[in-house]
């Protein structure tokens, strides 16, 4: 069988969901993540439109109708570059006055606050909330990120959301990011044909809207239940006749999602799985023009205080694994066999990455390529082993079209030892793909890193993805940027940025650029560990996390630090951003 590339494109996006959890000391749950979530989308909108036409975002940041930059207890606002509010969704008042002039419970001023936590990748600032006018005077939670010389914020009223916390363990989590998936797979169906996306709703066997427990639901803004996957019979009917097993309204309960970009409810409905009427599912649903769209998980242990999360070594695994899985669905798109070859050869970095590599099988279940062993390829998937005990075949069968994580016992290819193997299968195209992780395997000394480490660990992140553009584009001037201790897209307090070529020749150091042209190789830490050995060595095309001691460049004492770093591979070069984490001294 053969498909398009658009179809090709859409499996590949498919995948592209959140990332892993990281472990930290004080995770939050599902209500103050998406919070948080809708704040930063809502900052991008807001830039897109100053962007497009200055004068129409700011009318349209001033109208509190517009769900945009107005999203239940979420308030966009625009300060300009001397601390003067421009707009705020939330307190008009707030216009052509100085955000210095205005102080928290604390005393600490917001125009400070603004200016030290802004930056071109976004930071969060805590503080309470000080405006003249509303009624709400408790904490706010604001993301600020920077501009064209402003301040574009989104500020999070945390006490309005008076829900009680829905905890997650990673399964959980997992099942939610598919959630999302599905119901965008939903919306851009239905904006293509209405009759043929509600046909493939109500088709049992359509795993584009069908996935375990997972099942797509469509409302009209009228209440008029449009398509149910679980129970077609109730298309037609008005939402506000429904009730769930505990007698709320289902009515009431949908009309608390009014959100463009997405809200949790929960309810009891039954689990599709056992049937059982007392399960919580915890449901996503998202505004798209006159409908929403609507898909629920059954969390494992909603009860529950303790968080389930990967360690950052192997949450950062788990995400090289499902771009490892996009990056092969891409390959077959384009030129199946050139596919197969890159698997096989062994060289390419996309396919294999440390203890990560592909695995595809065909429609009639062959393996047609196999990163570990591609002497398995024109096996059956039922004769070829894939850990103590388990053949492949036990573990494709548990896969979806959007992607399904399988626990089971796997054979480490580096140590050949028997260990807990997390592997993810996704279906398209008449293919089977699957990325194995081995979670637990390496000792991870990061976990007790705060949760505004982690921002600072994302951040570095992001740095990386956009030194490597910037040298992609033009690589003299992105050293010279790198080099220069002003520009803010690569130099964030702490943070700066190295570019490394994978011959070991450092181009651009962002914290001393005398070493450029040094060789990495020639580099040791205080402790007189070889710098070279923990960069290279690691080098991967998904990006590690590596730890070394240098200089902190903000720390009075100038003493080196534990630095833990995030470094990626474009190409031929390295590109390197770290941050000094005090939970690790």
């Amino acid at each position: 069988m053969i498909f398009s590339f658009r179809v090709w494109a859409a499996l590949a996006v498919l995948l592209t969901l959140p990332t892993a959890a990281l472990a930290a000391e004080d995770e939050v749950g599902s209500y103050e993540a998406n919070g948080e979530r809708v704040a930063q989308a809502m900052v991008e909108e807001a830039m897109r439109a100053f962007e497009a036409n200055r004068g129409n975002a700011l009318s349209m940041m001033a109208d509190p109708a517009n769900p945009l930059f107005s999203d239940y207890n979420v308030y966009a606002f625009l300060v300009d570059g001397d601390g003067t509010f421009l707009t705020h969704t939330a307190s008009p008042d707030l216009v052509g006055t100085s955000a210095h002039d205005i102080a928290d419970a604390s005393g600490a001023s917001l125009g400070s606050l603004f200016e030290d936590g802004g930056s071109p990748y976004g930071g969060w600032v805590s503080h309470s909330d000080p405006y003249p006018g509303p009624e709400y005077r408790g904490p706010v939670k604001t993301w600020i990120k920077t501009g064209w010389g402003y301040h574009f914020g989104a500020s999070i009223h945390l006490d309005e959301d008076t829900r009680k916390e829905v905890h997650m363990t990673e399964r959980d989590r997992e099942r939610q990011a598919v959630a999302q998936a599905m119901v965008e797979e939903a919306i851009d169906a239905f904006q293509r044909d209405p009759d043929l996306a509600i046909s493939m709703i109500h088709n049992a066997y359509n795993v584009l809207f069908h996935d375990a427990e997972l099942f797509t639901i469509i409302i009209h803004k009228n209440g008029t239940v449009v398509a149910h996957g679980d129970s077609p019979r109730l298309a037609g009917s008005d939402i506000d006749t429904l009730e769930d097993y505990q007698n709320a309204n289902l009515g009431d309960i949908y009309d608390e999602a009014e959100s463009v970009y997405g809200r949790w409810v929960e309810y009891q409905w039954p689990d599709p799985r056992y049937q059982s009427g007392d399960e919580l599912k915890l449901t996503w649903v998202k505004k798209s023009g006159e409908h929403k769209f609507a898909v629920g998980i059954y969390p494992e242990d909603p009860d529950t205080d303790d968080y389930d999360v990967y360690s950052i070594y192997d949450a950062s695994r788990k995400d090289a694994a499902a771009e490892m899985i996009r990056a092969t669905v891409r390959a077959f798109g384009e030129d199946a066999e050139e596919g197969v070859s890159l698997i096989h050869g062994g060289s390419d970095p996309r396919f294999r990455d440390s203890e990560l590599y592909p695995i595809v099988s065909g429609p009639d279940g062959v393996v047609v390529a196999h990163g570990g062993s591609p002497e398995s390829a024109g096996s059956n998937i039922g004769d070829v082993e894939y850990g103590s005990g388990v053949a492949l075949r036990d573990v494709f069968e548990e896969g979806s079209a959007y992607g399904n994580w399988v626990e089971h016992r796997g054979t480490h290819p580096e140590s050949g030892r028997d260990v807990a193997q997390n592997t993810l299968v996704k279906y398209g195209g008449g293919y089977t793909f699957a990325v194995g992780t081995y979670p637990g395997y390496n000792i991870d000394l990061w976990q007790d890193v705060t949760r505004e480490e982690k921002e600072r660990m994302q951040t570095a992140q992001a740095m990386v993805a956009r030194a490597a553009e910037a040298f992609a584009e033009n690589p003299q001037a992105a050293l010279a940027a790198v080099h220069d201790a002003d520009n803010d897209l690569f130099r964030d307090e702490e943070l700066f940025t190295v570019v490394i070529h994978t011959n070991g020749t450092i181009l651009g150091h962002g914290h001393d650029p005398n070493i450029a042209g040094t060789d990495i190789d020639d580099l040791q830490d205080s402790r007189g560990t070889p710098i070279g050995n923990i960069i290279l060595d690691n080098a991967s095309a998904y990006g590690m996390w590596v730890e070394y001691y240098w200089p902190n460049p903000v720390s009075a004492s100038g003493a080196s630090e534990p630095q833990l770093a995030w470094y990626r591979m474009y190409g031929e070069h390295l590109f390197g951003v770290g941050t000094f984490p005090a939970s690790l001294n």
